[in-house]
């Protein structure tokens, strides 16, 4: 059930406007909860990849906003 939870945290981030910040934790939430309801294995790691799978896609995603913001700062002089 950490996985349904750790999905679902993560569908809450307030990232709009940015593809698949939805559909990746959304995946996570129903491929758990369906693994766990029907007690299939394959299911809930097939979960815990997709959850994998989303926190490298956010980690990607806030290097390249840090990196982003870093680059304006420097070229604005501060």
């Amino acid at each position: 059930m950490a996985v349904v939870g750790a999905g679902a945290l993560l569908l809450l981030l307030p990232l709009g406007g940015i593809p698949f910040t939805n559909t990746l934790p959304a995946l996570v939430v129903v491929i758990g909860t369906l693994g766990v309801l029907e007690r299939d294995g394959v299911a809930v790691v097939t979960a815990y990849g997709f959850l994998v799978l989303t926190i490298i896609y956010f980690g990607v995603f806030a290097g390249v906003v840090v990196e982003l913001a870093q680059r304006i700062l420097h070229e604005l002089g501060f």
